[in-house]
């Protein structure tokens, strides 16, 4: 926003922003860039990464919420032979659910995330060659119950996902929903690719 806009919207004297600006720039909270239409004016901005958003939702309830969904799609279906069923599962699918049904776009916190756990994860299932890499990184993500990962390779590396954990059980929106798994397979086929690259 431009100066002059922020004494507007705030009602505030010039003197006042100007001294709150400037304070603002030696936390680091915000900073400024020339408006490319006029090099004299600056336009502040807050330091910051793109987190997520907001929209307000139309009031409603979505199927993926209800009980008798959780019931049927994963309390009452995924009971291991000790009789106990994925309440991880349940857990991450409500979460991510009412976020969606409230308004809430967090997939860049998911995705931040699931890089950190892919670079922690790497540890585990590292190996000589890209085979096992890709036969260790397959195996814990089926003895996890993450779903299926089928890779192939070429010039372009093709992932693709089933029985996916994250995103099987949301609402079907057209859009990519998978956001935690990109980061986490990102983040282990990038240190591979950077240890290998380094003679590992």
């Amino acid at each position: 926003m431009e100066f002059d806009e922020i004494v507007k919207n705030t009602g505030k004297s010039k003197s006042t922003i100007s001294v709150h600006l400037k304070s603002l720039r030696n936390d680091g909270v915000i900073s400024f860039k020339f408006d490319p239409d006029d090099q004299r004016r600056k336009i502040f901005y807050i330091n910051s990464r793109f987190l997520g958003e907001i929209e307000p939702p139309e009031p409603f309830e979505l199927e993926e919420q209800k009980t008798s969904f959780l019931l049927e799609n994963i309390v009452n279906k995924e009971i291991d032979k000790d009789g106990k069923f994925n309440f991880s599962h349940l857990l991450f699918h409500t979460f991510r659910s009412t976020l969606i049904q409230e308004g809430f776009n967090i997939n860049p916190i998911l995705y931040e995330s699931g890089r950190r756990i892919g670079l922690a994860l790497y540890e585990q299932i590292k190996a000589d060659d890209i085979d096992a890499f890709i036969k260790n990184l397959k195996e814990f993500w089926k003895d996890y119950g993450l779903g299926r990962l089928e890779l192939k390779l070429g010039e372009k590396i093709e992932i693709t996902a089933y029985d996916c954990f994250e995103c099987e059980l949301l609402p079907k929106t057209g859009k990519p929903a998978c956001y935690l798994d990109a980061g986490i397979i990102e983040a282990t086929l990038s240190s591979f690719l950077k240890k290998r690259s380094k003679g590992y």
